[in-house]
């Protein structure tokens, strides 16, 4: 089940896809590591009922990870 902190983050990312100063503030002031997200957001969608409820996310963090694969960048662990 996804708490409604994590919801509320799935939310937001899918309103607001572009990094800017307000999104940066909203992840602060709801406990989220600016630097991490994409990655939480990832973690998240692992589970299949997050992901058919967030296809477009889910979507957009395949490609995020596939492009990071064809740029050949380091992977953070």
């Amino acid at each position: 089940m996804l708490s409604s902190k994590a919801r509320a983050l799935l939310e937001y990312e899918r309103a607001h896809p572009k990094m800017d100063q307000e999104k940066l503030a909203w992840l602060s002031e709801n406990g989220w590591s600016a630097g991490r997200h994409a990655e939480q957001i990832a973690r998240l969608l692992l589970d299949t009922d997050v992901m058919a409820e967030f296809p477009d996310l889910a979507a957009r963090s395949t490609r995020r990870y596939e492009h990071g694969l064809r740029t050949n960048r380091p992977r953070r662990t």
